[in-house]
């Protein structure tokens, strides 16, 4: 092999290595100061997030050019598990939060969305145990983990997500998240990072 082509070799080498570095993406977020205080600790230690919520955030910090959702997921699916891109995204729908025991060690997730041709509602549930690991309470919140990957829009990898969940002092409920994980476009491989926030408002 003759040096000038060593040369090339090398050069397009390093080029291909500063690309995907400059195609690293990190986006961190504050809480916002407009927003209801959390509160972190009722006395116990599982957080009581009991209550009626709407499915669809009220407020986000999520953006972005590398972030494909628009005001981040429904917190039926977040919560169990599914995903920013699970079946479940639909505005109108009302989430309903019960802890099913006094020790806080099952979560009873409903989802409840009117039927638009007939009077009655429909559900969907499903019940987390935290003897299971399904959740973990700290810092004064509930955290869920989960990973999502071929659902990503426009664009291919993996994601691992941890959030986790606290009431407000006004009674809504707030989500911080910490995404990291690999995208690729094309055939070129960046690593992701993201931080951010969300709040849900209670329903009647």
């Amino acid at each position: 092999m003759s040096s000038a082509n060593h040369t090339v070799k090398n050069i397009f080498k390093m080029g291909m290595v500063q690309c995907c570095l400059l195609l690293s993406s990190c986006i961190h977020t504050s809480y916002p100061p407009s927003w209801p205080a959390p509160v972190k600790d009722d006395g116990a230690e599982c957080p009581d997030i009991s209550g009626r919520f709407h499915n669809r955030p009220s407020a986000a910090t999520v953006g972005g050019p590398k972030d494909p959702r628009p005001n981040g997921g429904g917190l039926y699916d977040e919560l169990t598990g599914e995903g920013h891109f699970g079946r479940h995204s639909c505005n109108d729908c009302v989430v309903e939060l019960q802890w099913r025991d006094d020790s806080r060690d099952a979560l009873r997730i409903s989802l409840v969305f009117p039927d638009t041709t007939t009077s009655s509602h429909k559900h969907e549930e499903k019940t987390l145990h935290r003897s299971r690991g399904d959740f973990k309470c700290s810092d004064g919140g509930l955290s869920v983990a989960f990973t999502q990957g071929a659902e990503l829009v426009m664009a291919g990898g993996v994601e691992r997500i941890n959030a986790t969940y606290w009431l407000t002092q006004d009674g809504s409920l707030i989500r911080y998240e910490k995404v990291q994980g690999v995208r690729h476009s094309v055939v070129i491989p960046y690593a992701f990072s993201l931080e951010d926030y969300a709040l849900w408002s209670r329903a009647e």
